[in-house]
């Protein structure tokens, strides 16, 4: 794994403008798997206790970079490097190693930068559009750039199999990561390792396909449970399907829902009270 050696990223530390801190990563999601949306109100409640419920975040399996923390914590950086006709306007940690967005020529940008430690180097937007945007923004953009191809490879190689839940680019960790029904065929989690440019393929195992969930998701819009259904969905970890009644409709009767609806759609159901329109789970 090609990290750059930390010597060399310090003495760009020196003359690079903008890292971030160990405290802005945290502020931006970069540190760790991102905490997804939150059914708060279903999850937390003591009352429902041991009743069936999403994992809150996409996947379980991403461990950040060991050396996240590390790149965010170098020393201010100060003045602005300037190079054979380029200049650094920002570097921000990432989970592919440290980026500098650049104004200018980027292939020499590249060429001076990535011996010194760099990972990636973008071009910085300073346009009108992009004006209110954070330089994560353009970070995160830059990462999932690298991510796309990885995953449309992934995709291309399971085509045909059955069992696939999901396969995604999950940018906060720098993963491609391919949910699968488990048990998971060995030419699946052979795709698992990493891959150039420090990108990682994760397979995960989860309990059902997204055909099946699909399918679950289906029923619960034609079954007659005696409440308002505002919206249906597969849970983000593969677990089940998260169903939304009206409020009003919901009352104390969340534990019986959960098991009626279950039965009548053949997965775990997750009932949380939601509005029309106001889906609480991604």
């Amino acid at each position: 794994m090609n990290r750059g050696p930390l010597a060399a990223l310090l003495v760009l530390a020196a003359v690079v403008t903008g890292c971030s801190t160990e405290a802005e990563l945290k502020e931006e999601g970069w540190a760790g798997a991102a905490a997804g949306p939150t059914p708060a109100e279903a999850t937390q409640d003591p009352a429902y206790d041991g009743l069936f419920s999403c994992e809150r975040t996409f996947t379980r399996a991403t461990v950040a970079p060991d050396d996240l923390v590390e790149q965010g914590g170098i020393s201010e950086w100060t003045g602005g490097f300037k190079g054979d006709g380029f200049e650094v306007k920002r570097a921000a940690s990432s989970p592919l190693g440290l980026v500098a967005l650049v104004v200018g020529d980027e292939e020499r940008a590249r060429a001076e930068l990535v011996p010194r430690g760099v990972a990636l180097v973008g071009a910085w937007d300073e346009s009108e559009s992009t004006r209110s945007t954070t330089p994560f923004a353009q970070v995160r953009a830059l990462v999932e750039a690298q991510l796309v191809p990885v995953a449309a490879e992934v995709e291309a190689a399971v085509a045909g199999l059955d069992g696939v839940y999901d396969v995604r680019a999950w940018e906060p960790n720098g993963e491609v990561v391919v949910q699968w029904q488990e048990p998971v065929p060995a030419e699946v989690r052979a795709l698992a390792g990493e891959r150039p440019g420090r990108i990682r393929v994760v397979v995960e195992a989860v309990p059902y396909s997204q055909a099946e969930v699909d399918a679950a998701v289906a029923a619960v819009a034609t079954a007659d449970v005696g409440v308002e259904v505002t919206d249906a969905y597969g849970c983000a970890d593969g677990s089940g399907v998260v169903v939304g009644v009206a409020p009003d409709d919901l009352g104390d009767q969340r534990a019986a829902l959960q098991d009626r609806l279950a039965e009548v759609v053949g997965v775990p159901v997750l009932v949380i009270a939601q509005e029309v329109g106001a889906r609480a789970v991604g």
